[in-house]
């Protein structure tokens, strides 16, 4: 929905001009780089769907590029408007100064070999240098920056840029520098992306290089191979992680993240599990020279998993935990999360670490955002009872004005359980109960006023399988 009306936001600014004119590929112009080139800023280029096999380039004016999504709504026209580069270099080039009013919106960019600056290849689809595009709805697939023994951004490369990447896909790209993509001396944004399976020697996913200030929010990364960070490589850079889920990238030093020289990463309200290339000694944050700041995180192996190679500072701040995620299903992969997560309502919606605001979060549901780059959201409007296989499911019932807090536990065979509450680390605090419950329907006195105020965890364990619910004591 929120998509749709930024369509129509967007139409109307178009429309409302009135002296700006709409060109059709082909109807108008038989290509799209023909369209460009008799635009003026302001005018919109519609691409119907099929194949481009051309590299095209903004010169300077910012105008709207477009396929009929735009119009539509439909994201499966995305994948039936492709530019294909024919490898001759990159798909798109914005290199004369183009604004965010220079949008991007609505293709398949493939077979991207970058554009070759200085015998070096950059940017394998989509290469920036100085200007600062709208890049939305995008599948940047199949392209890479490579030759020379060198390359950087398989699929995109931003230089001098203050760019938006939204919504889009940057997939099965490759690079030595930033498989997926390389910003380098640029404040960029990088939100509600896919960034899968793409490969470099340093930043698998994605990597900063010189970025004073730069931000990822609600982003998945998965798939991607890096020796110098799974999914992500800075160095020199001080890039904002929001909201992000990084599982199963694998990196030898860093399998989130590679934080090096003068560098500091600050990831929050975020996922970072299983990102090994030769477990168990890989660890998910390598710090070689700078600082790391982690809060309201759920880190596989906790601080622990943070690897300080040279005396760099780690900021070790609240909320963070170290319990499995409890993923809708980890081998698709499919990253939403279970009605069981532990990082359900765990996040922050504003967190300011001194002077600087890392995240102010407006929109999430329940009462507080939920780690990781999905928001879970129960078709009922109320989180439900936590379901298991077996059929085992318990619930927690607070009383707010007293501030005592009880459960429900449905049984459905005969069998042992535990019922234990943990720390948001995963520390058992209370066992409440350990013994055999026939079938039926139990209800239990959670003991608050034997533990501090806080957020909790509620862990049912049986044969059948676990579950881990949060709770907060509210009672002093």
């Amino acid at each position: 929905m929120k998509t749709f009306v930024t369509i129509l936001i967007i139409l109307s600014l178009i429309y409302s001009k009135g002296i700006c004119q709409t060109i059709i590929v082909p109807d108008d112009q038989p290509t799209i780089q023909a369209a460009i080139n008799v635009a003026v800023n302001g005018d919109t280029v519609i691409v119907k769907q099929g194949t481009y096999f051309e590299n095209i380039n903004f010169t300077g004016k910012d105008i709207i590029v477009a396929s009929d999504f735009l119009i539509s709504g439909d994201t499966s026209v995305i994948s039936q408007t492709i530019i294909d580069a024919d490898s001759l270099g990159a798909a798109a080039v914005f290199a004369l100064g183009e604004t965010n009013a220079a949008k991007l919106i609505g293709f398949t960019l493939t077979h991207g070999t970058g554009n070759d600056v200085a015998n070096l290849k950059y940017g394998g689809a989509i290469y920036c240098s100085g200007s600062s595009p709208v890049l939305d709805h995008l599948h940047i697939t199949g392209n890479g920056a490579t030759g020379m023994g060198s390359g950087c951004g398989g699929g995109v490369y931003f230089i001098a840029s203050q760019a938006i990447l939204s919504n889009s896909i940057v997939m099965n790209n490759n690079a030595y520098y930033g498989g997926g993509i390389r910003c380098d001396q640029s404040e960029t944004t990088i939100e509600n992306c896919l960034i899968k399976n793409n490969s470099a020697i340093s930043g698998g996913g994605l990597m900063y290089y010189m970025c004073f200030s730069s931000f990822v929010r609600k982003c998945i990364f998965t798939g991607n191979t890096g020796i110098y960070g799974g999914a992500m490589c800075c160095t020199e850079s001080n890039p904002v992680i929001d909201k992000t889920t990084c599982f199963k990238n694998k990196g030898l030093y860093g399998g989130t993240i590679n934080i090096g020289v003068n560098s500091g990463a600050s990831i929050i309200n975020s996922i970072c599990w299983d990102n090994t290339m030769h477990p168990p000694a890989v660890k998910e944050i390598y710090l070689s020279g700078g600082n790391f700041t982690s809060a309201y995180n759920d880190i596989q192996g906790g601080q622990d998993s943070v690897y300080d190679e040279t005396n760099g500072i780690i900021y070790w701040l609240a909320g963070n935990i170290n319990i499995y995620p409890d993923f809708t299903d980890s081998a698709s992969p499919d990253l939403h999360l279970n009605p069981a997560s532990p990082c359900i309502d765990a996040g922050i919606a504003l967190f300011i670490n001194g002077t600087d605001t890392l995240t102010n979060i407006q929109d999430y549901y329940g009462n507080a955002p939920d780690m990781g780059a999905y928001e879970y959201q129960p078709d009922n409007g109320i989180h439900p009872a936590t379901h298991v296989s077996s059929g085992n499911y318990v619930q927690i019932v607070n009383n707010n004005q007293t501030g005592e807090n009880s459960v429900i536990l449905h049984v459905a065979h005969d069998e042992l359980i535990d019922l234990s509450v943990l720390d948001m680390l995963g520390r058992t605090v209370n066992v409440l109960v350990h013994k055999i419950f026939n079938q039926g329907v139990y209800y239990l006195d959670i003991p608050s006023s034997e533990f501090r105020k806080g957020a909790y965890l509620l862990r049912l364990h049986s044969t059948s399988g676990t579950i881990t619910k949060k709770f907060e004591n509210l009672k002093i």
